[in-house]
């Protein structure tokens, strides 16, 4: 795909000369024409987002099609190492990772135009899907973190989609250990974020914010108490009420059902479960079996007949070691085979 510079939205931060003014995207293109967006390496987040945008094959999300630039930066702590190296044009001055280029309108630009409220909310909630089916896929909140009307470009076909993830990460243990939540537009982004503590549902808030400044044609931090309802009273009674309820101060309140408000983006848990009768005795000549019970997971795969899979780590480096825990639950009756 090829594009010239002045069709890109937000051309005065996309220009190529920005590579040397700290920016933190850039349009380059390689041999070939194709455009990419260029992100700087060290400003990016959890690298393991490029690692699933590599491969991730969805219209609401851009493909991380490489890296370009400095082998000083590739070498970095925890980039990701699978990535192509492509040379591009104006050559990176640091690493950068290369993004599809989205084509379409930002809804920034789209907001001036009084837009149908129902689809302002189709937009809205079909990324509030995506986001959802992208965390179930990674068994993990996936949260986006600076959601707001610049960063989603509506396409052609009609299809909203997400850009600019270098404050994305999985919020998952290993993310909390080392992640600093940067850069987060401050108008958008929840009462949470702001204070570096993302939630499952910090994403929700930001898309509510987004929803209100495209219904209202303004900025939302220009917006007052008065002018966001008047917003509001734009949309059917139903979304109204969503809209108020991803707007809660308390993450946790931005859901209806329950426990799932705590952590509303995770799938439930994947369970596999089977029943076996075991011999309390060892007589079938096995030295790893005693009493029922077995010193291997090999041996516990054969009894059970519960193979190991081969699961798809989406949020790892495969160049990085992978630490898996699996756990089998007996129950012992001793009756079993009379």
């Amino acid at each position: 795909m090829t594009a010239k510079i002045a069709e890109i939205p937000d051309a005065d931060l996309l220009d190529p000369a920005n590579q040397h003014t700290g920016k933190p995207s850039y349009i380059v293109r390689d041999e070939e024409e194709q455009v990419y967006v260029a992100k700087a390496i060290k400003l990016w987040t959890d690298h393991r987002v490029a690692s699933i945008l590599s491969y991730l094959r969805a219209p609401e999300f851009p493909r991380c099609q490489g890296w370009s630039g400095s082998d000083v930066e590739r070498e970095r702590p925890n980039i990701c190492s699978t990535l192509p190296e492509i040379f591009v044009s104006p050559k990176p001055s640091c690493g950068v990772y290369l993004m599809e280029y989205i084509g379409g309108r930002s809804l920034a630009e789209l907001r001036t135009e009084q837009l149908p409220p129902e689809k302002i909310m189709g937009w809205i909630l079909h990324l509030s899907k995506s986001l959802k089916d992208l965390s179930s896929i990674l068994c993990q909140p996936f949260l986006h973190l600076d959601i707001k009307p610049g960063n989603i470009i509506i396409q052609d076909n009609g299809t909203p989609a997400l850009i600019d993830f270098d404050c994305s990460l999985i919020l998952d243990d290993f993310a909390r250990q080392w992640i600093k939540v940067k850069r987060s537009t401050a108008g958008y982004a929840a009462p949470e974020v702001q204070l570096a503590r993302p939630h499952a549902n910090s994403d929700l808030y930001s898309l509510a914010c987004t929803a209100i400044s495209v219904l209202a044609g303004r900025p939302y931090k220009e917006l007052s108490e008065v002018d966001i309802e008047a917003a509001l009273s734009r949309l059917e009674a139903d979304h109204r009420h969503l809209i108020r309820r991803w707007r809660e101060e308390k993450p946790e309140l931005r859901v209806t059902n329950g426990k799932a408000a705590e952590k509303s983006l995770l799938p439930s848990s994947f369970t596999t479960s089977t029943k076996h009768s075991v011999p309390l005795s060892a007589d079938n000549g096995d030295s790893n079996v005693n009493m029922g019970i077995a010193d291997s997971f090999q041996t516990l795969a054969q009894l059970t007949g519960v193979p190991f899979s081969s699961f798809p780590l989406l949020c790892r480096d495969q160049a990085q070691p992978v630490s898996i825990r699996v756990e089998y639950r007996f129950t012992v009756n001793p009756h079993a085979g009379e």
